[in-house]
């Protein structure tokens, strides 16, 4: 049985207060290749919380839009699916 490798994307949108329990909760299912935080030009702590994650498990990837702006959610998304390596 062939294995399946999953990329998680999650936009990040002033969700400091969540995006930890988010991150652990994906990465506990074994099928998870990756985490892919899309920062999404938030105004809270957001940003630093994402590149903590960074540092805690190396299946989690960080990236922002252009100038660090605030591109909506399916925007944040689409830039996810350009960046991930799994289904």
């Amino acid at each position: 049985m062939k294995m399946i490798n999953i990329s998680v994307i999650t936009p990040v949108y002033n969700a400091e207060l969540f995006i930890k329990k988010s991150v652990e909760s994906a990465l506990n299912h074994e099928v998870v290749k990756e985490v892919i935080l899309i920062e999404d030009g938030s105004t809270d702590s957001s940003h630093h919380e994402c590149e903590r994650l960074l540092k805690i498990d190396s299946r989690v990837k960080l990236y922002t839009h252009p100038n660090n702006s605030n591109r909506g959610a399916a925007e944040s998304r689409n830039l996810g699916i350009r960046k991930s390596s799994s289904e």
